[in-house]
């Protein structure tokens, strides 16, 4: 595994702990600006990290409402790696309830692009 895809699993699992811990703003701090959600609902667009922490405490309570404990990687697919600077990746993902079942498995593929040698999300596309 290359240090960028090494950089991409850890982003990811540090994403997740984001969920895992209930914060919005530190959610939100993985995004790039601009940036877009897109989900089954449409396209939520976000120009600053005030609106992008603003939509995440509202994931956040929907999450506290059915039960969410934490989410697990179920698998991830690096797609393309462009001058370690852009790259796609394919989450699956599996969000385990407090009781230890299974709330809800998807998956989503993301744009990253790398800003200030971050990695932070451009696009993001649940599916």
């Amino acid at each position: 595994m290359s240090n960028s895809e090494q950089e991409i699993q850890q982003f990811f699992e540090e994403y997740a702990g984001a969920f895992n811990d209930f914060n919005a703003a530190k959610i939100a701090a993985y995004f790039n600006f601009p940036s877009m959600v897109i989900d089954k609902d449409g396209a939520v667009s976000f120009s600053q990290l005030w609106e992008a922490r603003k939509n995440f405490e509202q994931r956040v309570a929907h999450h506290r409402e059915i039960g969410y404990s934490h989410a697990k990687i179920k698998s991830l697919t690096i797609d393309s790696i462009s001058s370690n600077i852009l790259c796609l990746v394919q989450v699956s993902w599996i969000f385990i309830g407090y009781n230890g079942s299974i709330i809800h498995e998807f998956d989503s593929s993301y744009t990253l692009c790398k800003y200030q040698n971050q990695w932070r999300i451009t696009v993001v596309l649940f599916h």
